[in-house]
């Protein structure tokens, strides 16, 4: 795992002027040609107890039958790592647009911010999440960070952008769409010291998964 949050977090400070308004999906595509050469394709987390999970300090929840999880429960001394699972049925020779994973709030949390880090599990076909996964690798440099910022509920919030991350799974050498493979993804972070981490719905099924995290991805091929 990503231990250099620590150093990090420290750093973010400087960013606290910036979090209120800052834009954390990518920057909208202009160009008129371009999008209408576009697709925009939306993958749902996979509908599971074993397709989502989290670990911490105080021991590992597999097969996660609660419709919502947290993000950023850790401490800068100790991890929350919350495993997330994407079917992946797209080309690997398409060109990506744009790529990042939409979360619902299923509660308000206070001020201050969470820094989570983003990463690639480093397998092609991530197994379901039915036992202790924690020792699952991840796929060094790929990904990136997230300053989260206060969260309202109902309301969605857009992590960076995960085109690096998306790339890197589609030019795996074994990767075949046909398969219909998963893709998982680690978020490890903390939240900054005296507020609350983030709570999202993972699932939810009285809403029709309109509020489920879904992950987007608009391409071109």
């Amino acid at each position: 795992m990503n231990k250099t949050m620590y150093g990090w977090a420290v750093a973010a400070v400087v960013l606290l002027g910036l979090v209120a308004g800052a834009t954390f999906s990518d920057a909208p595509i202009t160009d008129r040609g371009v999008m209408a050469r576009a697709t925009e394709i939306v993958v749902p987390l996979a509908d599971g107890p074993a397709d989502d999970a989290w670990w911490s300090f105080g021991g590992p929840i597999w097969n996660n039958t609660s419709n919502t999880i947290q993000l950023g429960n850790g401490s800068p001394l100790s991890t929350h790592e919350v495993f997330l699972r994407f079917p992946m049925k797209l080309s690997a020779d398409v060109t990506l647009l744009s790529a990042a994973i939409e979360f619902t709030a299923c509660e308000q949390s206070d001020g201050g911010f969470c820094l989570v880090d983003i990463s690639l599990i480093d397998r092609t076909d991530t197994p379901p999440f039915t036992e202790d996964q924690s020792s699952l690798p991840v796929v060094p440099d790929v990904g990136g960070g997230w300053v989260v910022p206060a969260w309202e509920a109902d309301e969605a919030y857009v992590t960076p952008s995960l085109i690096e991350l998306v790339r890197a799974y589609l030019d795996r050498p074994d990767y075949d769409p046909g398969a219909s493979p998963y893709m998982g993804i680690l978020l490890d972070g903390f939240p900054w010291p005296g507020h609350t981490p983030r709570s999202f719905y993972a699932r939810d099924h009285s809403q029709g998964q309109r509020k489920a995290a879904v992950l987007r991805i608009v391409y071109r091929l």
